[in-house]
């Protein structure tokens, strides 16, 4: 079935679908992105196993995004049907890209708090063995 520009309905059906889905998986994307900033946050103040246990989760949770965003760019990579009236969003396209990099930034700061919470338990432990006499 066709509208009067020739445009088939099923498969501009099809990609307006996709097009919802991609943007559904990139608010996911921005949700992760969230919840990082969060943990990030409280682990500041945390102590060094918790600021592990939140360096670990982050590094995670980036990685899930990483995954995401492959997923979004490979699988949900929207094509208009031909003689159908699509509008390109530059929002839409650029935004995987900028939740990617989001992500390894992500990853780079796990990574660093991570060093931080061990380098932090070890000092603490080398503390208490000296107060131990060892």
């Amino acid at each position: 079935m066709s509208d009067q520009n020739g445009c088939n309905v099923a498969d501009f059906d099809e990609y307006s679908d996709l097009v919802k889905k991609r943007l559904y998986a990139c608010i996911f994307g921005i949700v992760i992105t969230i919840v990082c900033a969060f943990l990030r946050r409280r682990a500041v103040s945390a102590s060094p196993v918790d600021m592990l246990k939140n360096a670990n989760a982050m590094i995670g949770l980036a990685s899930v995004k990483i995954i995401l965003v492959v997923g979004i760019l490979i699988k949900l990579m929207p094509k208009c049907p031909e003689n159908c009236p699509c509008v390109k969003s530059v929002f839409n396209d650029a935004l995987p890209y900028v939740l990617g990099v989001l992500a390894l930034i992500w990853v780079y700061r796990g990574m660093e708090l991570r060093k931080i919470a061990i380098a932090r338990i070890a000092r603490d432990d080398g503390q208490r063995l000296v107060d131990l006499g060892a």
